[in-house]
């Protein structure tokens, strides 16, 4: 997304795009932010796969058909909103790491993962563009050697 075309919108337009934001957490969101005092800062995170490395992507590129599992890249998003008088800030600071890293990390953690890329609904994968990747990502943690 570009901050340009965002900016100044509601929070329901801005996630418009967004499968079942508006249906299971929209009105939610609205009151925080209606209620978030001054200085108070929330914070969330948000995650996707990512074949390019680039922090900033403001359009996401079309899925690579065949690309090594290993090198792909999970992008976790910590982002935070503020309330800084009559303006609620928010911020992304963007971590990315390659699948091959998994390999280092407790088999729950792994296990723990596929079952969310399991879990993904087909709307949310097909909005992050990972579609292309899950299946092969999943065959590739679940082949990682347990420690």
């Amino acid at each position: 997304w570009v901050l340009a075309e965002k900016i100044g919108l509601p929070v329901l337009d801005i996630h418009g795009p967004v499968p079942t934001y508006a249906a299971q957490v929209g009105a939610g969101v609205d009151s925080l932010i209606d209620r978030l005092a001054d200085g108070r800062i929330v914070e969330r995170s948000n995650w996707s796969i990512s074949d390019t490395g680039d922090f900033f992507e403001p359009r996401t590129p079309p899925p690579i058909a065949d690309v090594d599992p290993a090198e792909l890249l999970l992008r976790v998003e910590r982002q935070t909103l503020r309330r800084l008088g009559d303006v609620v800030v928010f911020t992304i600071r963007t971590y990315m790491e390659p699948m091959s890293r998994f390999r280092e990390r407790p088999r729950e953690q792994v296990d723990a993962f596929v079952q969310v890329l399991h879990e993904t609904p087909t709307e949310v994968r097909s909005y992050k563009s990972i579609t292309t990747y899950v299946e092969p990502i999943c065959t590739y943690l679940t082949s990682l050697p347990s420690e």
